[in-house]
């Protein structure tokens, strides 16, 4: 092989991975609504069920008027180029001839800011099954924590999502309502699922699980006393359960070595802080060694010398 069309296939194949770095991952479920450009055709919430790999999409479609759940599945294959997703729907085994449908092809333009696909949609017209060239537009709306995770044991938390006319509960069967809107403040000490639905034009999605890790840092400061009026104490601190791990004694700077040398005895707190930004704190003493005591005495008392005879 020449050396130009080596460098020719390394500049390739380093453009399609650079784009495929690129890539937003769109998997999850969409709920949304469609603006027929008919004036006779009737408004419908719109769903997909998307499944990404690399540049490809699949996955399903559905329609519902806003009193009856969602039906009429159809499926879906695509790609997504940058910001803009192609998609044509079709039976599962990929048809677009049934009786008494017209199935979509749609242009979306994807928005990370809010979670949303937005542009149009047509008719497949196939001179069969489906004569009508008419389309319109569609909007749909994922929802994503924004928020972040995990979230510190012990600190405020508030949580944000994306979708429209939010409503959090406390399981997936959707009956204990927890709060509503895109901001939720709870107070969690533990790791915790959320189910989380969004409703447009009536219809309330399918309830999509959130969890949200509580991160506890865990550590243990031990000790090492000084010396006989001396100033060389240690603390050794070991943590576990997270990364970044920084150690601060007594409000000091934070410090990423686990030891604190030539300490005088006294009383200390230990503050522990992973990458996440979550901190505890121990309290360490230092105390000087025993100093030796005296057991025991015994004496010996003197004798007297007689004089030698002469």
């Amino acid at each position: 092989m020449s050396r130009s069309v080596t460098i020719g296939l390394l500049l390739a194949l380093g453009f399609v991975f650079a784009q495929s770095k690129a890539q937003p991952n769109l998997s999850g479920f969409w709920l949304g609504v469609t603006y027929p450009t008919n004036p006779t055709q009737a408004i419908y919430n719109y769903a997909l069920q998307i499944s990404q790999s690399a540049f490809t999409l699949s996955g399903t479609a559905q329609t519902s008027n806003p009193k009856v759940p969602f039906g009429g599945v159809a499926y879906i294959n695509g790609n997504i180029s940058g910001s803009t997703v192609t998609f044509s729907e079709s039976d599962k085994n990929g048809s677009t001839t049934v009786k008494g449908i017209c199935y979509w092809r749609g242009i979306l333009t994807y928005n990370p800011v809010d979670e949303s696909l937005i542009g149009t949609y047509e008719n497949i017209v196939n001179g069969t099954t489906c004569a009508d060239t008419s389309g319109g537009k569609v909007e749909l709306y994922r929802i994503v924590l924004k928020s972040g995770s995990p979230v510190c044991k012990g600190s405020p938390t508030n949580l944000v999502v994306t979708g429209k006319n939010i409503r959090w509960y406390s399981s997936s069967s959707a009956t204990n309502l927890l709060a509503t809107g895109n901001t939720y403040s709870p107070k969690i000490t533990q790791t915790t699922t959320f189910y989380i639905t969004q409703t447009l034009y009536q219809n309330e999605s399918p309830p999509v699980p959130i969890t949200i890790e509580v991160n506890e840092p865990v550590f243990k400061a031990t000790p090492t006393n000084t010396g006989c009026d001396k100033a060389n104490g240690s603390i050794e601190v070991a943590a576990s359960g997270s990364t970044g791990w920084q150690y601060s004694l007594n409000g000091g700077s934070f410090q990423s070595a686990p030891l604190f040398t030539s300490l005088s005895p006294g009383s200390y707190t230990v503050v522990a802080k992973d990458a996440n930004g979550c901190q505890a704190a121990q309290p360490v003493t230092i105390t000087t060694d025993t100093a030796p005591t005296i057991s025991s005495l015994s004496t010996t008392p003197p004798t007297a010398k007689r004089p030698m005879a002469r």
